[in-house]
């Protein structure tokens, strides 16, 4: 999580999705609403497959649904020594707070499932305080329940304990189902050799 003192450039950035997308912050969310919108459909594929198969991701997809934040995500090129990703508060408007998680583009896409629950656990930690309304409460709440991981000109990057065991959790559970999948596939080709021999 990273804490910008150009706090602007975000929200600049957000700007230009919410043009594109359908933001509506004149009312609650339908019930089947996502809170969480990908801006790519690369993304919105890693959500879709991160979901089938992870509970524990859909625990915190569900988590975020049924609260007031709604999370963007878009990849983002990192410098070689920035961070796998990050989560920006963006602002507030119709009873909703906005904030931005973005997901380094040159990793695999195993790493990438890891980053992204890692990035959500962080937004549902959002979610569960409302006194953050800014950037400034933002880093203040994660003074508090977090710990400093990076700290330099631009900003400071905060970390938790629980959105490292977040990512780990869910990457580990998609591995056992990838293969769960792939020893499936393989019994079965083998015994449809086995019934043509």
């Amino acid at each position: 999580m990273l804490i910008k003192r150009i706090h602007h450039v975000a929200t600049i950035a957000f700007a230009a999705i919410v043009a594109t997308t359908s933001l509506r912050a004149d009312g609650p969310a339908s019930a089947n609403e996502s809170h969480i919108r990908a801006t790519t459909p690369a993304l919105q594929a890693l959500v879709d497959e991160s979901g089938e198969r992870s509970p524990a991701f859909r625990a915190l997809v569900e988590q975020i649904n049924a609260s007031d934040v709604v999370v963007y995500l878009k990849y983002y090129l990192f410098s070689p020594a920035g961070p796998d990703g990050r989560l920006i508060f963006v602002g507030t408007a119709g009873g909703r707070r906005y904030v931005m998680v973005q997901i380094g583009c040159l990793h695999t896409r195993v790493d990438e499932f890891a980053i992204l629950a890692h990035e959500l656990q962080h937004a549902a930690e959002v979610a569960a305080a409302p006194s953050i309304v800014d950037a400034a409460s933002l880093a203040q709440h994660y003074a508090t329940i977090g710990f400093v991981a990076r700290q330099w000109q631009h900003g400071i990057a905060f970390e938790t304990g629980a959105a490292k065991e977040a990512g780990s959790l869910v990457q580990q559970e998609i591995i056992e189902s990838i293969r769960a999948e792939e020893a499936a596939a393989r019994a079965s080709h083998a015994s449809a050799a086995t019934a043509r021999n």
